[in-house]
C-alpha cells in the first residue's frame, strides 16, 4: 500500500469514525453514557468538536479541564449550566498534573455520574490516558464502549471530500453529506477532511 492509498484509508476511517460519533451522541440523548474519542491531535479534536457544533441539533457544551483538576466528576459538575446540556465534551485529561489520583477517584465515585448526569458524556484522549484509564479506572472504563478511534493523517494536503474510496457506496446509501472538516497539523499546513 503505498502512501496515498494509507491517507484515504486514514480519512475514510475518520469520516466513518465521525458518524459513529454523531449517532453515539444522537442515540443517547436524555441517557448517560459515556463515549471515548481516541484522537493523537489536539488540533484535529478541535476541528472535530466543531463539526459536531455545527452538524447537530443538539446542544453540546465543551469543558478543557484545568491541569490542576483533582476530580472529573467534581470538575463537571461544577461546570455544567443549569439546565445541563444535551451532550458534554470533555478535554485536556492529558494536561492534568495529578491524572493517576483524577482516574482512581473518577472509578471511586463512577455511579454518581450515571445519578446525576442524564446526557452523553465524550471524553477525548489519547495513548497515554486511554492506557492509564484501563489500568485506574478499570469500572467507569467499563462502562464504554469501544473508543472512537481518530488517526492524524500525514502532513499532506489530501483532497477529502473528493476521494474515491470503498466507503462512497455506503455514504451515498446512508444519505449522509458531511461538511469537510479543516485541519492542521503542528507545520501549520491545511488538510481537508
Amino acid at each position: 500500500m503505498n502512501d496515498s492509498e494509507c491517507q484515504e484509508d486514514i480519512i475514510a476511517a475518520n469520516e466513518e469514525s465521525l458518524l459513529q460519533l454523531k449517532r453515539s451522541l444522537i442515540l443517547s440523548q436524555g441517557d448517560f453514557s459515556i463515549i471515548l474519542a481516541y484522537c493523537p491531535s489536539k488540533r484535529l479534536r478541535k476541528q472535530i468538536a466543531q463539526q459536531l457544533h455545527e452538524s447537530l441539533a443538539i446542544a453540546i457544551q465543551d469543558l478543557t479541564l484545568p491541569p490542576s483538576a483533582q476530580t472529573l466528576y467534581t470538575t463537571i459538575y461544577h461546570a455544567l449550566p443549569e439546565p445541563h446540556p444535551e451532550a458534554l465534551m470533555v478535554f485536556g485529561l492529558e494536561s492534568v498534573v495529578n491524572i493517576e489520583e483524577l482516574l482512581v477517584a473518577t472509578n471511586f465515585v463512577r455511579d454518581e455520574f450515571r445519578k446525576q448526569f442524564s446526557f452523553p458524556l465524550v471524553l477525548w484522549v489519547n495513548q497515554e490516558i486511554l492506557q492509564k484509564m484501563i489500568r485506574l479506572a478499570p469500572d467507569f472504563k467499563n462502562w464504554t464502549t469501544t473508543a472512537i478511534r481518530f488517526e492524524r493523517v500525514c502532513n499532506k494536503v489530501v483532497d477529502f471530500p473528493h476521494r474515491p474510496s470503498t466507503s462512497t457506496k455506503r455514504r451515498k446509501k446512508a444519505k449522509h453529506s458531511l461538511p469537510p472538516i479543516q485541519r492542521r497539523y503542528d507545520d501549520d499546513r491545511p488538510i481537508s477532511l
